[in-house]
């Protein structure tokens, strides 16, 4: 017998050694057999035992588990009865568990390319899995947030049940680990406490929209760097926070501790190469913008709105120069453009018309879209001591800033929300909807920026109502359900929006 290759079937025919017609996204053999399709995949626990192997070698290149999760969407299809949810029978529930591992890590981190130009997004974790073994915490909390968020993309609520049950056990693991002096400061505890806030993100809605507050400062308490992101960016500053992508990560039963690099010390959150030297960090023209800020709320007369205008200037004058100064490997690439629509009702989610534009890495992309939001807070603030200083003329040109700036964070959309911008691109001219969504992580970290700038007054209403859209859109399409709550709200709990971007951002630290 001629071989012919590994077999390309789905999960359960394979499973039950019966030829899979391959139709997708379910098989025929099993849509019509009212079975559930497992979708197809290829054999994770071999990937994981060679990226487990490998774990001591300095040289030789680790293999990552991460995989596309491939069980397919519940949805009717026409002449059919709606798809069985759960998983498959001939899945069990360890196989389906590690599915859910390997889902994790493709759709949450973000490995970079080049240190110097990105931080990436927990990057450090799949070797901290490795590490601590599958029946870890942090493996566990990964796959609550894989269960969760896959599970409302593809309408299973089998597996958003999955998910808090794996959640409510972690809570009473996490509540006896911190009570344990040795073990409460440890990378796995602190990684726990972010990913269990990232949970809370992800399953929020309207009648839940902040139980991620509790974790946010538990995670603060842990790690010292206080419940908002300024204190994060201080921290960071002030003690050089370690990243734990390279780290030595502790052992399991005989095992011995595997050693991947030496940590790395970050002096900036947002620490980006510059073309020019000496140079200010990012998170330095955000901490001064905060200290700007807080100047201003206690103006009361003309003399002190003038004193504060000048400093507005001398603050824009140093966002302008960061934004000038980068090197261009760093800077946004457009690669195309949306045509206008002849629809007059309404746009659908990244097809705004006007430039599409790619970034080195969506670690990348998010640092900008932070500096577009500080500049956009700033220049709210300007408008209000213009305002009081009655210079209307000059209010005018900053509504004209404004307005594109918010373009640059639109121009983003796209990179951030599909899975793939060529073929975005090439389908331009015949689709006016996204047909395959990204990575959840592309909509997680543009959520803040669309929904702060949403929410500014001086910006026009469809510009702001777009960014809404986008924002629902990442709610029921990527699984975030802040999202979906940010996107219905006019007024949030300040706390609230700090602790979520507290948590977000801490990702960055490997």
């Amino acid at each position: 017998m001629v071989y012919q290759g590994p077999s390309r079937g789905c999960v359960s025919c394979k499973r039950r050694r019966k030829k899979c017609d391959e139709t997708r996204p379910y098989c025929l053999r099993c849509t019509k057999g009212n079975r559930i399709c497992g979708g197809y995949e290829s054999n994770p626990e071999s990937i994981f035992r060679q990226h487990e192997a490998l774990g001591d070698s300095d040289t030789w290149p680790k293999p990552s588990i991460a995989r596309k999760c491939s069980l397919p969407k519940r949805v009717p299809i026409p002449g059919s009865p709606v798809p069985s949810d759960g998983f498959p029978l001939e899945v069990s529930l360890a196989q389906s568990n590690l599915y859910s591992l390997q889902a994790f890590f493709y759709e949450y981190c973000i490995i970079p390319g080049h240190h110097s130009l990105s931080l990436g997004y927990l990057s450090g974790l799949e070797d901290l899995a490795v590490s601590l073994g599958l029946s870890s915490d942090v493996v566990k909390a990964c796959q609550a947030i894989s269960c969760a968020s896959l599970g409302k993309q593809m309408n299973r609520p089998y597996f958003v049940q999955r998910a808090e049950t794996y959640h409510q056990d972690l809570l009473g693991s996490l509540a006896k680990t911190i009570q344990d002096s040795h073990q409460a400061h440890n990378n796995e505890t602190m990684r726990l406490a972010m990913l269990l806030g990232l949970y809370q993100i992800i399953i929020a809605n309207d009648v839940e929209p902040g139980k991620h507050d509790v974790h946010a400062k538990g995670l603060a308490a842990l790690t010292d760097m206080g419940n908002s992101p300024l204190y994060l960016l201080r921290t960071v500053r002030q003690k050089g926070l370690k990243t734990t992508r390279n780290a030595t990560v502790g052992q399991t039963s005989s095992k011995q501790p595997t050693t991947i690099e030496k940590p790395q010390k970050i002096a900036a959150l947002f620490s980006v190469p510059s073309a020019t030297r000496p140079d200010e960090s990012l998170d330095d023209l955000l901490l001064s913008l905060n200290d700007l800020w807080e100047r201003s709320n206690s103006c009361s007369t003309l003399q002190d709105y003038l004193l504060i205008k000048d400093q507005c200037n001398a603050m824009n004058q140093r966002l302008a120069r960061w934004q000038t100064s980068r090197r261009p490997e760093f800077r946004s690439t457009t690669i195309s453009s949306v045509p206008r629509s002849q629809k007059q009702d309404k746009t659908e989610v990244g097809y705004w018309a006007g430039n599409v534009d790619t970034y080195f890495d969506l670690y990348v992309a998010h640092v900008w879209n932070v500096f577009r939001t500080a500049r956009l807070l700033l220049i709210a603030l300007m408008h209000r001591v213009w305002q009081a200083c009655e210079m209307s003329a000059d209010v005018d040109r900053l509504s004209e800033t404004a307005r594109s700036l918010a373009d640059d964070m639109i121009s983003s959309i796209p990179f951030h929300l599909v899975e793939s911008l060529p073929d975005f691109i090439k389908d331009l001219s015949t689709s006016e909807q996204i047909k395959h969504p990204g990575r959840a992580i592309g909509g997680l970290l543009l959520t803040h920026p669309l929904h702060i700038a949403s929410n500014l007054p001086f910006l026009p209403e469809p510009t702001k109502q777009y960014m809404r859209d986008c924002l629902s859109w990442i709610g029921s399409c990527m699984g975030i359900g802040h999202a979906s709550v940010l996107a219905e709200a006019r007024e949030i709990d300040h706390d609230s929006l700090m602790s979520a971007i507290v948590i977000v951002w801490s990702g960055f630290l490997g």
